[in-house]
């Protein structure tokens, strides 16, 4: 093993830290470990000292060279991790959004209320992509936060759609130009810590003109900006729309070649 550094325990003064089979590491004090919700977990180190005694454990791993020992040991760290929902009320509910309060429990802490946004429908959103053209973006305001910003067509999905289906559907609404083939970029939860709003973000290989959107009211107007202009208005802090700015990362980050 190898010591990396001290850190505080819970109910003592420090524990070393050593590099183990979890994660890459662990937090161990002897041949124990623990969660961050302070539960120490006894784990076999192939010695009488560190047996394994807890039941759940014991008969996946006590075979420290088993395949499976890292996989049950993280079950266990992730297990004891997990907030347990007792229960949730609704107090406001709309097709658009739902608050609910959830009845939930940390391990080894309180039993409390929570806050949650519950989304009737995900969203789509598309990076409309041209190698000649550059990124097709719409100018528009934003009446919550009271800022103008650069957004990427985007939009809920309806229902009995899918992600990819919506997302070509908003991306001609709201520009005007039907897109190109769509190719997955990635799926992911904006604001997990109070949300479970879903959003999908696609690139386009392309767009064909067709006419003025059929949606004009979703912005003050729609253009095609050079990746250069795309970089500099991000820095400038002109795309301040959160789907839009991961779309946009991630497209130039895994997906465009700088030429």
């Amino acid at each position: 093993m190898v010591q990396l550094h001290s850190v505080p325990r819970r109910g003592s003064s420090t524990c070393s830290t050593t590099r183990d089979e979890v994660f890459g590491h662990e937090v161990a004090c002897g041949n124990t470990v623990t969660p961050l919700s302070g539960k120490w977990l006894p784990i076999n180190r192939g010695s009488s000292a560190g047996q394994v005694n807890t039941p759940s454990v014991t008969a996946i791993c006590s075979d420290t060279s088993s395949s499976s020992h890292v996989g049950c040991l993280r079950d266990e760290v992730e297990s004891a991790m997990k907030w347990t929902v007792h229960g949730e009320r609704v107090i406001y509910d709309s097709p658009w959004v739902r608050l609910a309060l959830t009845d939930v429990e940390i391990p080894g802490g309180p039993r409390f209320e929570h806050h949650v946004v519950r989304m009737p429908a995900q969203a789509a959103g598309t990076v409309v992509a041209d190698p000649t053209r550059g990124v097709l973006l719409l100018w528009r305001h934003r009446f919550t936060t009271d800022t103008w910003g650069w957004e990427v067509p985007a939009g809920r999905i309806d229902e009995g759609e899918s992600p990819i289906e919506a997302a070509a559907r908003e991306a001609y609404e709201e520009t005007g130009w039907q897109p190109g083939p769509l190719t997955l970029l990635t799926s992911y939860h904006p604001h997990n810590g109070s949300s479970d709003a879903t959003f999908h973000l696609f690139v386009a290989d392309g767009a064909t003109y067709v006419g003025d959107p059929p949606d004009a009211s979703e912005s003050e107007r729609v253009e095609w900006l050079t990746v250069d202009q795309v970089r500099a208005e991000i820095a400038a802090g002109r795309v301040l729309d959160g789907l839009s700015l991961t779309a946009l990362l991630w497209w130039m980050t895994h997906h465009h070649t700088r030429s």
